[in-house]
């Protein structure tokens, strides 16, 4: 008797089938694998096709954008000279209503001298006469320097626009009169001179244009500073320019021919005063120890002179 007993998973039967179970696995699994690849190699391929598909992105084309600029630049320049057209063609047209009007005012007047009749005063003002009848153009501008020296004075002073009395104006005049080298009285006012006052002028005297909005004119204030000065010599530092501003507006609001004498108190300096660096008004204040008064200020300037020329006069008696 055989005593061996063959166990079931001994059977050539079971083996081969398990081989060819694992084979086919093995086999199955290899196909898995190829299509897994497979798979993977189509996605990437979709996914290039895809962004190959999409719409390109050009970055933008800087010579495009600078013919778009020009363009605009272009339309502006069009619009503008449409714009300067118009405002031409409208003064044009204001020109052509204002030569009418001329031409019409001329016939008028013509009208008028031709019927011995006077112009109307608002379409042509008639000339005032000077009165001058005595004296010439050039001796109305003349003045006499004072040879003796009086106890009884008037110092001006004025601010002005500018150095030429030709092409500038009066904005500030000061007067202060003296009895016994005493102030008795004081004349000051602010000139509206109908034109913008210079910032660098602005900057020396502290005057703004505001300051003299609704100031009197210089030919209401004019005919007042002669009244205040009467008979007065004149005392004034740097003597010839306020005069000439003096006389000048004299001359142009046709007042009267005055015979001024006249004290200069830069010449007074200059002869007794040696000791500092120039012969400024400025200077000198601060030489006499007159700080407390502001400069370029008419009535400041006038007092100041006023204690320069007292000071010359005690050196000049000083040296007798």
């Amino acid at each position: 008797m055989n005593i061996y007993k063959e166990k079931w998973y001994h059977s050539p039967w079971l083996i081969c089938l398990l081989a060819v179970l694992w084979k086919a696995s093995v086999f199955f699994l290899f196909i898995s694998i190829i299509l897994l690849i497979t798979r993977s190699v189509s996605i990437k391929r979709f996914k290039k096709h895809m962004q190959q598909s999409k719409p390109a992105t050009h970055e933008p084309d800087p010579i495009k954008g600078e013919i778009q600029q020009l363009k605009l630049k272009k339309e502006n320049v069009v619009r503008d000279t449409i714009k300067l057209q118009q405002e031409k063609d409208a003064l044009e047209k204001q020109i052509s209503m204002l030569n009418t009007e001329i031409t019409a005012l001329k016939k008028e007047i013509e009208s008028a001298k031709t019927e011995n009749k006077k112009p109307v005063e608002n379409i042509v003002p008639a000339p005032a006469k000077r009165n001058m009848t005595k004296v010439s153009k050039a001796d109305y501008f003349k003045y006499t320097k004072a040879r003796v020296y009086p106890d009884n004075y008037t110092v001006i002073d004025f601010e002005t626009t500018g150095l030429k009395p030709e092409n500038s104006k009066i904005i500030q005049i000061g007067a202060v009169k003296f009895q016994n080298h005493q102030k008795i009285d004081e004349f000051v006012t602010l000139i509206n001179p109908d034109v913008p006052i210079p910032t660098n002028i602005t900057r020396i005297t502290g005057i703004t244009n505001d300051d003299l909005i609704g100031a009197p004119s210089i030919k209401e204030k004019l005919p007042e500073l002669l009244s205040f000065i009467g008979s007065d010599t004149l005392v004034a530092h740097n003597a010839p320019f306020d005069m000439k501003f003096l006389l000048h507006n004299m001359y142009a609001e046709n007042l009267p021919y005055q015979k001024f004498r006249v004290v200069d108190t830069l010449t007074l300096a200059r002869r007794h005063i040696k000791n500092t660096d120039n012969h400024k008004l400025e200077t000198l204040k601060q030489y006499l120890g007159l700080d407390t008064f502001s400069s370029h200020e008419a009535l400041s300037d006038c007092l100041v002179t006023g204690e320069l020329y007292q000071h010359c006069l005690e050196m000049q008696r000083a040296y007798v």
